[in-house]
């Protein structure tokens, strides 16, 4: 509840981020253990693999915080994907 209140929408590798990509810092980020952002990010071929329509927000933020280059997904997630875009142009 608490990562929903500091704005993720959902994780890679433990590393917490908003809708757009940005990190989300919160005390559990602290304590965890594992490949950083900016290490992430360093790796060439970075496969992304998640569906469903609850999936949806987190793979889009994924995308844009440069966490994932490649998609493995069902058509659920990605029209909503689709309808979520669609809907940020006509704002």
């Amino acid at each position: 509840e608490s990562l929903r209140e500091a704005g993720a929408v959902g994780d890679v590798c433990a590393i917490h981020i908003d809708l757009d990509g940005r990190l989300v810092d919160t005390p559990l980020t602290r304590c965890i253990v594992g490949v950083d952002a900016e290490t992430l990010r360093a790796i060439p071929i970075r496969i992304g693999v998640a569906g469903g329509q609850s999936k949806a927000l987190p793979i889009l933020a994924a995308s844009r915080a440069g966490f994932i280059n490649y998609l493995v997904t069902d058509e659920i997630a990605a029209l909503r994907i689709q309808k979520y875009l669609e809907g940020e142009k006509t704002k």
